[in-house]
């Protein structure tokens, strides 16, 4: 009774295992020490294309590529020498000739002695993850040439902008200094030149002139200005110096200008060039706005703000265009026929490589206010962080 109940148990567990390798998904293969195969499951057919009857009795190098028909030898020879092999990633023949990728588990088959009688080995078909990472890595080659490409592009906007803001920029002083030029002129064609006034406006003319340098030689790097250019100034003169430029513009004629700061003579930490850049802009655009109002004022305040200093640069002019609104602040926004759309960008690169934010809001009574921070000048100010 105990032998005919051990024979049924393995009789039992022969079927388990049968059925187990025929349901299988991946190639369950046995084969000899010489190579011989002498098992052949269904997914083995399906993966490599020979029916059991082609291939079980002949030998296993059939389905061997060109690239690596020493690899098989090699292998059976280890795994007869007792090692186990567990996943290792090849290429396989198929019957109509195309390439399987597979991940191949082998491991020794031993008799009653413990002696290696053949080999047993599981192959898993990885074509499809294969073929999937083939497809990823071509994706992310897309992408990456993507982004070059668009990296590119931003470089090629980049240089479009710089070159728009440099004509836009040095158009200011180099306006300027041909004003005070043609003003010279005007004084020297009169029969009392008075040398006084000529020295007065040739030294004016310098400025501009000097002014125009240093805004071509900083262009290029204006978001980012150098430490040694950042100092403490007096807010006052900063603003006494821009709206006297400005106030050569014929545009500034007959508006008035109103000054507020909550601290007496503040101080700030900047680039002194720069800033008048952004105070220029704002004043310019300011005049423009009120071209054409009865009422047209001018008003710059500022109020303390922890360490900053919060400006304020409002006008009684027509508002700001709801068209623009939204993209105020970036290159090439603008509603004027003449005008490129540019010193808005560039006030707000300016002020925010100087640690602070610029943005605008509508007026309480009427026309737009555009505000900005800029670094306090404390007793041990330091660069703002960039």
């Amino acid at each position: 009774m105990m032998a005919h109940g051990s024979q049924s148990a393995e009789i039992h567990a022969k079927r388990l295992l049968a059925t187990i390798v025929a349901s299988s998904d991946d190639a369950i293969i046995s084969k000899t020490p010489n190579g011989i195969v002498t098992s052949w499951n269904g997914s083995a057919e399906r993966i490599f294309g020979y029916s059991a009857d082609e291939i079980v009795g002949g030998p296993i190098s059939i389905i061997a590529t060109k690239s690596n028909e020493n690899e098989m030898p090699a292998l059976l020879a280890r795994v007869c020498a007792g090692e186990r092999i567990d996943h290792f990633e090849t290429t396989r023949r198929h019957k109509d000739g195309s390439t399987v990728h597979v991940s191949l588990s082998i491991w020794p088959i031993h008799d009653d002695h413990g002696a290696v009688v053949g080999a047993s080995k599981i192959a898993r078909d990885i074509g499809p993850a294969k073929r999937a990472e083939v497809a990823m890595e071509m994706a992310e080659d897309q992408a990456r040439n993507l982004r070059q490409e668009l990296l590119h592009a931003a470089r090629l906007g980049e240089l479009g902008i710089l070159a728009a803001t440099f004509a836009h920029e040095v158009n200011q002083p180099l306006t300027a200094a041909a004003n005070y030029v043609a003003g010279c002129e005007a004084i020297s064609n009169r029969g009392d030149a008075d040398a006084n006034m000529l020295s007065v406006a040739l030294r004016q003319a310098s400025e501009q002139i000097h002014r125009t340098s240093m805004i071509v030689k900083r262009l290029g790097d204006y978001a980012k200005p150098s430490e040694g250019l950042l100092r403490p100034e007096a807010l006052d003169a900063i603003i006494e110096d821009t709206t006297g430029l400005a106030m050569l513009d014929a545009g500034m004629r007959g508006i008035a200008v109103f000054m507020d700061h909550e601290c007496e003579k503040p101080m700030i930490v900047t680039d002194r060039i720069e800033l008048q850049q952004v105070f220029l802009n704002l004043i310019r655009n300011a005049s423009d706005a009120m071209s054409s109002q009865l009422r047209r004022e001018l008003r710059i305040s500022s109020m303390i703000f922890g360490e900053m200093l919060e400006i304020h640069v409002s006008d009684t002019g027509s508002g700001i265009d709801p068209l623009i609104r939204d993209r105020l602040f970036q290159p090439f926004a603008t509603t004027k026929a003449d005008g490129m759309g540019i010193g808005l960008s560039v006030c707000r690169k300016i002020v925010e490589a100087h640690g602070g934010r610029l943005w605008s809001e509508d007026a309480a009574g009427g026309g737009a206010v555009f505000k900005f921070t800029i670094p306090r000048a404390l007793e041990h100010a330091t660069r703002p962080a960039l």
